[in-house]
């Protein structure tokens, strides 16, 4: 039996060594790798027609463009040589891009229509049922400071109200009365991801007995603003998002006396 001859084997081999060599010259050859505008291929010509050459727009300048041929060499040719129809072509695919103008996106989450009524519409603010103008009315008598009636305040200490975590937003407390004995303060949950979890409360809290008792409950955010002790008012706001959106503005009074009803509400 005749072994086997080599030379078929080795031919193999060299072939693909050969075709490996071919692809990575063709890999590492200049110009393969193309990171400049997407103008196209186009054969240049000068103004006397005596030159032309296959290449493509790489850069233009205030006195020449630069061309990238189909070798990947690169040549810089002054404008002012190139023919009418290439100088037309370098102006036009050098043009600067019209802007193109988007228009104002409205303003969501917010609601159309008429203001809603409200309920305290016709109700005048509290007031002390005297006015003056400065600019008109004499000044007689000294003149007479408001009195202050001081109060010693209740004892500093903490008073636990309700479990919260990162999605509650608690209010800064506002006094009840006027010695600072109670307070209220809001706890309101809002999460994006479970819009039937939102809940507010407005708690009323008594530094003496150390303890707090809910005084307004609604299934939506809610958010204390102030309280006035001497009317008995408060202003909050409901239904707000995780973002201070949309809601109703609230007035109320008796939150300090656990006898809470609105005034006043205004869809935001």
């Amino acid at each position: 039996m005749r072994p086997h001859s080599a030379a078929p084997l080795r031919l193999v081999a060299i072939l693909w060594t050969v075709a490996w060599a071919v692809i990575l010259a063709v890999l590492a050859a200049p110009g393969v790798a193309d990171d400049t505008p997407d103008h196209e291929l186009r054969l240049w010509k000068d103004a006397s027609g005596s030159f032309q050459v296959r290449a493509k727009l790489i850069e233009r300048t205030d006195e020449a463009v630069r061309l990238r041929k189909t070798d990947g060499k690169e040549i810089s040719v002054p404008l002012a040589k190139l023919s009418q129809a290439d100088q037309e072509y370098v102006d036009k695919a050098t043009a600067p891009k019209p802007v193109i103008e988007v228009p104002e996106r409205e303003r969501r989450g917010l609601r159309r229509g008429d203001p809603s009524k409200s309920a305290g519409a016709n109700k005048p603010l509290p007031d002390t049922g005297r006015s003056i103008d400065p600019g008109i009315d004499p000044v007689t008598g000294d003149f007479e400071p408001d009195p202050h009636n001081f109060v010693a305040v209740a004892e500093l200490g903490s008073v636990p109200v309700c479990d919260t975590d990162a999605y509650d937003a608690v209010s800064a407390p506002k006094p009840a009365d006027a010695a600072c004995s109670k307070v209220l303060v809001s706890v309101g949950r809002h999460v994006i991801t479970q819009p039937n979890d939102a809940k507010g409360r407005i708690y009323l809290v008594d530094w003496k007995q150390r303890r707090a008792d809910p005084v307004w409950e609604v299934g939506k955010k809610l958010e204390l603003l102030d309280h006035d002790p001497d009317s008995g008012r408060s202003v909050f706001t409901e239904g707000m998002d995780g973002l201070g959106r949309g809601g109703e503005i609230v007035v109320a009074e008796g939150l300090a006396t656990g006898e809470g009803k609105i005034l006043f509400r205004r869809t935001l």
